[in-house]
């Protein structure tokens, strides 16, 4: 949880910026929360012009969702946010870098060759907004899979996915997260691809005992898979799903965890959900063969990697490459849960952490 007191009585101040320079951003009372998490606790604090500061606290205690909301890019709960005195009037990226707020990430994705400027706000000189297409599955087939979605409305969801991407491109300049989503435009555009942080503790070993999974629990990224891998493996492994759940299968997963063949955490806001990877046996990335997964780059695989966590993986093209290059991990088919409760066991030693975080 992340509290700001920028001016505490009685605690003199050690900023070289005159008090007399205007302030550029005004954060006033922002609190969020995650489930029965709080991340952010009615935060206030001011921003000079002129002024660095740093935000310092551990994993999960919310300097991520702070700046998100100051970018608008996270929707506060409560609070008010003004740049360089005007309103921030809707959790809106766009609206903020037109007040002149932008934000950089740590995680390294600058277009190479530009500048830091330039990356914030590429695009401004030519009066038109840069959107950043940030796909790593495809949209429209993944629509076609939403069980909250009525069957009859899919094919004409999917339909207008296709007109938005054409009308984007003719109206926006495009920053693809995704290279082989660039065939699905008529003009090349520049690719960010999605990178995940390393982190900079050794981790642990990997342990005997845990299987992890982190991410949303569908249909369609293995969740009755990994319900049935928790049945087979009767204690023998603990089969641990970090995230929400799909309403569809949620009443499956409900009935393994008082069973006692899965372990839920729910929502855990994700520095947190990673840190819950240490020491695991390996991590669990059993998608199914769909359209939309097949050649997206697997961001969950890359993260249990760089954890130092060996991967079980079904044969997703992008997956098994990563895991065959660095020899991280072992593949299973797909929908095939007594291959996957035999790869574990057979493989308790893991993979070098060279390996996996390479």
């Amino acid at each position: 949880m992340t509290t700001i007191d920028p001016q505490p009585e009685a605690t003199p101040t050690t900023s070289t910026a005159p008090v007399d320079r205007p302030v550029v951003l005004s954060m006033r009372g922002i609190s969020k929360r995650y489930g029965p998490v709080k991340a952010n606790d009615n935060i206030s604090v001011d921003f000079r012009a002129g002024e660095i500061h740093a935000l310092l606290g551990e994993n999960g205690s919310g300097k991520s969702t702070i700046l998100g909301i100051a970018s608008g890019i996270v929707v506060p709960d409560a609070g008010e946010i003004d740049i360089v005195g005007q309103r921030l009037t809707s959790a809106s990226p766009t609206q903020a870098m037109r007040l002149g707020l932008g934000m950089a990430y740590q995680t390294m994705t600058e277009v190479a060759g530009l500048t830091v400027a330039r990356t914030l706000g590429p695009g401004r000189e030519r009066g038109r907004p840069v959107l950043v297409w940030d796909v790593h599955e495809d949209t429209a087939a993944a629509l076609s899979l939403k069980s909250w979605l009525p069957a009859a409305l899919r094919p004409v969801v999917s339909g207008a996915v296709r007109v938005a991407e054409r009308w984007a491109e003719r109206h926006l300049r495009l920053l693809l997260a995704e290279s082989s989503y660039a065939a699905r435009f008529r003009r090349p555009h520049p690719v960010v691809p999605n990178t995940v942080p390393v982190p900079a503790a050794e981790p642990s070993p990997p342990g005997p005992d845990r299987l992890v999974y982190v991410g949303r629990i569908t249909r369609q990224r293995g969740g009755l898979d990994m319900v049935a891998l928790g049945r087979l493996l009767d204690g023998e492994v603990r089969v641990e799903l970090i995230g929400p759940v799909d309403r569809d299968i949620a009443e499956q997963v409900a009935d393994a965890v008082r069973r006692g063949w899965v372990h839920r955490h729910g929502f855990v806001p994700n520095d947190a959900a990673l840190q819950l990877l240490d020491g695991a046996l390996a991590g669990l990335s059993l998608l199914h063969d769909e359209p939309n997964y097949a050649s997206s780059r697997p961001t969950k695989v890359m993260e249990y990697m760089a954890h130092g966590v060996p991967v079980v993986t079904t044969p997703n093209a992008s997956s098994v490459e990563l895991v065959e290059r660095y020899g991280c991990g072992l593949v299973v088919p797909f929908d095939d849960p007594r291959a996957t409760a035999a790869a574990p066991s057979g493989r308790r030693a893991g993979c070098p952490r060279d390996r996996c975080a390479g």
